[in-house]
């Protein structure tokens, strides 16, 4: 039995360089290039219009949403100051009725005063 074993036995075809294939001409390789361009173009062109066109569809979609938003809120903020001047001049008028109506308590408070007589000390018998 022989243990040793012939290493370009066991070892996978190299690649040799052959006659037979020849290199392509860069022209050839242009020429299968532009092919190859063109067949992507008819395959995938209308997919890329129709993709094209609805992401330009959506962006004027957001936009218009984008509008009608900001108006919105322009609206909102209008009726929020509005409702601020008016609650402030709501708060205004309340403290002043407030404040004549405690003027007005006081000067009946001492009104009472001056018609109530003071009483006597009371004394034991």
């Amino acid at each position: 039995m022989n243990t040793t074993k012939d290493a370009t036995a066991e070892r996978p075809a190299e690649a040799r360089p052959s006659g037979q294939s020849k290199p392509k001409v860069p022209e050839q390789v242009m020429h299968t290039q532009s092919e190859l361009n063109l067949i992507r173009e008819i395959l995938i062109g209308p997919t890329e219009e129709l993709n094209e066109g609805r992401l330009v569809e959506l962006v004027r979609m957001i936009e218009e949403q984008e509008d009608a938003m900001n108006k919105r809120l322009n609206k909102l903020e209008a009726q929020f100051k509005k409702l601020a001047a008016v609650t402030e001049n709501n708060q205004i008028h309340l403290v002043g009725e407030i404040g004549g109506a405690m003027v007005a308590i006081g000067q009946k408070v001492m009104d009472l005063q001056d018609k109530v007589q003071p009483l006597s000390p009371i004394t034991k018998p």
